[in-house]
């Protein structure tokens, strides 16, 4: 009779922590659908390692993370900021208008318009800083003045080989188009169009030229031959008393 009671009891204590086990999967899976719902990463690990301890739970970023935001002057002092693992972890909507509020203060410090930020370079900036880690090593005032320059000069050129093989092929037309800047400059632009599109070549200071026929018809005459007679179908200008007079020499 004792025998048989204590194996009864071992029956029950093992029935009990069978049910035990079940239950915590459950809640574990109830837990992990609940964050799915709520549009968060799951917190719950249903998954042990070999020595018996759980997993480590990834972090889920709150309302905290806002009072502990590094600003950048910081962040630039002590050499080393906050990793961003994603766009959708790191930025919701307080922590972006925080950010791109010294875009703003960039803009406005250096009177840059705000039709910038709608270029596509401005774009492709902005998302190689944010590809890159907090601890970006800005350019230097050499760099830009000097290699990076240069590097951008080459992708320039680069771009613009299909015009010129374009209006060799196809001909082109030669546009040239005076105005006066806030310091009283007269400028004269010349661009080339061909069906690759419009492509500026170069600018002129015309200040100091006397504003004749004879001097406009000059500066078009060497630059037609500058990018080669043979090529240009027509040449376009304004319809300016000098330029009128241009026609005629």
């Amino acid at each position: 009779m004792l025998k048989d009671a204590y194996m009864e009891k071992v029956a029950e204590k093992d029935a009990y922590s069978v049910d035990i086990h079940e239950d915590d999967d459950i809640l574990e899976e109830v837990q992990e659908i609940q964050h799915i719902k709520n549009g968060k990463r799951s917190v719950a690990s249903s998954s042990q390692g070999s020595n018996g301890n759980s997993a480590a739970a990834k972090r889920v970023k709150g309302p905290l993370d806002l009072m502990f935001f590094k600003k950048p002057e910081a962040s630039c002092k002590a050499g080393k900021g906050k990793k961003q693992t994603s766009i959708n972890d790191a930025c919701d909507k307080e922590a972006r208008g925080k950010t791109i509020q010294y875009v703003e203060r960039f803009l406005c410090a250096n009177g840059i318009p705000f039709n910038v930020v709608r270029s596509k370079s401005f774009k492709y900036m902005v998302q190689a800083i944010g590809n890159h880690d907090p601890n970006l090593k800005l350019p230097s005032y050499y760099e830009c003045r000097v290699p990076l320059l240069k590097k951008e000069l080459d992708y320039t050129n680069d771009l613009l080989k299909d015009h010129v093989v374009q209006r060799a092929n196809y001909g082109c037309s030669i546009m040239s188009d005076g105005w006066t800047d806030r310091k009283n400059k007269t400028l004269i632009n010349f661009l080339v169009n061909s069906p690759s599109g419009s492509m500026f070549v170069k600018s002129v200071d015309a200040s100091s030229y006397v504003k004749s026929g004879a001097k406009l018809f000059e500066l078009l005459d060497n630059f037609v031959e500058e990018i080669g007679e043979k090529n240009v179908v027509q040449v376009v200008t304004d319809n300016g008393s000098d330029y009128v007079l241009a026609g005629k020499t």
